[in-house]
């Protein structure tokens, strides 16, 4: 016959773990969820990705709100305004440009993204950007760029676009949101260790 004392214990270490579990991805889900308000900019940078739409749709409302006059998509190599024809369209994911492969295969594709709008930025005299993408995008994208803007000149703003950003605590329990958290720590830890060679 089961000790009843221990299957009490048995579910009681069960559940604190489980609990424990549930804590430590809100935390981690928190700590990616990543956004600064606005701040007047030369320009919006804007990351491709698949969840484009939305991003978009926020890099064009910050210039409506007049925080910057215009949009870079450095994985496009365009630098857009608000006037221009064509840009409200409903691009999903657009591809990485032919002339990347001068980077090494370790760089994914955000590095690539971020190499290539500092090069614009310095060609074009931009020193302030308000940097656009998903929420979960941020915190990455904020890492990396310490590398590729290492001076102070540069004023960066890391913006995660409000139409993506979850709503409420138990939407980040929903399978894909516990899948993205997963990819963006693997890739933050790929990023650390290709840093550190």
């Amino acid at each position: 016959m089961a000790d009843p004392g221990k299957t009490i214990q048995s579910a009681l270490t069960i559940t604190v773990a489980f609990a424990g579990l549930v804590v430590a991805f809100t935390a981690a889900a928190a700590w990616l969820n990543y956004t600064e308000p606005p701040a007047p900019s030369d320009i919006v940078v804007l990351f491709v990705g698949p969840d484009y739409t939305e991003r978009k749709k926020e890099a064009f409302k910050l210039l409506e709100e007049g925080y910057a006059a215009r949009i870079l998509i450095p994985a496009r190599n365009i630098i857009l305004t608000n006037a221009d024809p064509g840009t409200q369209d409903t691009e999903f994911y657009l591809p990485v440009q032919p002339g990347w492969s001068r980077y090494p295969d370790y760089y994914e594709n955000t590095h690539v993204e971020l190499l290539e709008a500092k090069k614009m930025m310095d060609a074009s005299g931009h020193t302030s950007a308000l940097l656009v993408s998903s929420p979960f995008h941020m915190r990455r994208i904020s890492l990396i760029s310490k590398t590729v803007f290492p001076d102070e000149k540069y004023q960066l703003t890391f913006r995660g676009s409000r139409y993506v950003r979850t709503k409420g605590f138990s939407q980040l329990f929903i399978w894909p949101k516990i899948q993205q958290a997963c990819e963006e720590y693997l890739k933050i830890a790929l990023f650390l260790a290709y840093q550190a060679l």
